[in-house]
């Protein structure tokens, strides 16, 4: 079971906290906080204390100005984890730094306090200059300090991806993709930059932290994300990575792997559309519905793409359509069809129009070569059109 950072903060600076949780949360790092984990207007010190002592993996004091007058986390939360440190060298504990009093200074004034040393620094101190791009950092710290404890020992990565809702507190994987907000059930309510400057960042960071512990090459990835999600995860963490994916939806298990083009019984139909200068590469999968009328209405209002890929299954489209077996080659032969039509028509760009399991949707993604601008569109909640989700480098 994945074990959850302590995020220790002041009351005052609850606002700060929502966004340093936000940004700990998008990157895989499960957080335990007083208001999820307490009922409203309770703040029960035996339940801090056993989080502290007992479940939690590691420690993140928000160092600020109000920390300094707040004897809870003086005279509880800093000596509960000074005594836990004490005893377990796998316990990890930092501060992200938002004073204007140094660290000098900072570390003096806490130790007169509450005897208790400074934490390290995580990340750069927080500034009000560019006060998003501070969190991030710190959270990419943290991050990788959770890795380094939670992979010790493992030679396999588990992650669960949520877009949609909540992961439950309990889930055991150690990697969790708390997706949901900034996303939802109906991505009407995301916004439109959402995945350029939130979500592929934290995945790369995922990777890169991942990669920095040395211990991993498989991701073992299971939950419910949107087509789009799945897509980016299986790009980010793509063949030419050296990673392996291990995916799992209800009964469809799929570990990635490098095998010959073969579309074996499945129809690719490929349809020149346009002798003009359009260089859009539209891809229709239709593995459990047909969205050739969802896809022309999303794009009613733009002149014909250069050519569109459809790939169909050999029986009717829906879920059973879709078996582990064959789909590594399959994907690898759709991409293998993307790349010709680059070469022949001199298309530049990849629109992706899925209907499928999002096992299929992350394993496309992990086959998924140089293929120009790469846009994934979502369908609506009406599956009626579709809107531009995200773009792939």
């Amino acid at each position: 079971m994945a074990r959850p950072v302590f995020l220790s903060y002041a009351r005052e600076d609850e606002d700060l906290a929502d966004r340093l949780d936000a940004q700990l949360r998008l990157r895989g790092v499960p957080v335990w906080r007083d208001r999820r984990a307490m009922l409203w207007g309770a703040y029960n010190e035996d339940t801090v204390l056993n989080a502290i002592e007992q479940r939690c993996s590691g420690f993140v004091l928000l160092l600020t100005d109000a920390v300094m007058t707040s004897d809870f986390i003086l005279n509880i939360e800093l000596p509960a984890m000074a005594r836990r440190r004490s005893i377990d060298p796998d316990f990890f504990a930092g501060a992200v730094f938002a004073r204007d009093a140094g660290l000098t200074e900072s570390a003096q004034q806490l130790h007169e306090a509450c005897g208790v040393e400074l934490l390290s620094p995580l990340g750069t101190r927080l500034s009000q200059e560019d006060l998003d791009a501070d969190l991030r950092n710190a959270a990419r710290g943290v991050l990788l300090s959770y890795l380094r404890g939670a992979m010790a020992s493992s030679d396999k990565a588990t992650a669960r991806i949520e877009t949609r809702g909540p992961i439950p507190e309990n889930d055991p994987a150690v990697v969790h993709l708390a997706w949901s907000p900034p996303l939802a059930a109906d991505l009407r309510d995301a916004s439109v930059d959402v995945w350029q400057d939130e979500l592929l960042p934290a995945l790369a960071d995922v990777r890169a932290a991942l990669e920095e512990t040395g211990s991993a090459s498989t991701l073992e990835l299971c939950g419910r994300p949107h087509l789009s999600a799945a897509l980016a995860v299986g790009h980010e963490f793509r063949a030419p990575t050296g990673w392996t994916l291990s995916l799992h939806q209800d009964s469809l298990d799929v570990q990635t792997a490098r095998v010959q083009p073969d579309a074996g019984e499945w129809k690719l139909i490929r349809q020149p559309c346009s002798s003009g200068g359009d260089q859009r590469l539209v891809l229709c999968l239709h593995a459990t519905k047909d969205v050739s009328r969802a896809m022309r209405e999303h794009c009613r209002s733009l002149p014909p793409a250069r050519v569109e890929l459809h790939v169909r299954p050999a029986t009717p489209p829906g879920h059973l359509a879709v078996q582990a077996d064959g789909l590594n080659a399959l994907c690898a032969m759709i991409d293998a069809q993307i790349a010709d039509a680059r070469e022949r028509y001199g298309v530049t760009e990849t629109h992706l129009y899925l209907a499928c399991p999002w096992v299929m949707a992350a394993t496309l993604g992990w086959h998924l070569s140089s293929v120009g601008r790469l846009v994934s569109h979502e369908a609506d909640v009406e599956r009626s059109s579709y809107r531009a989700a995200c773009e792939l480098a």
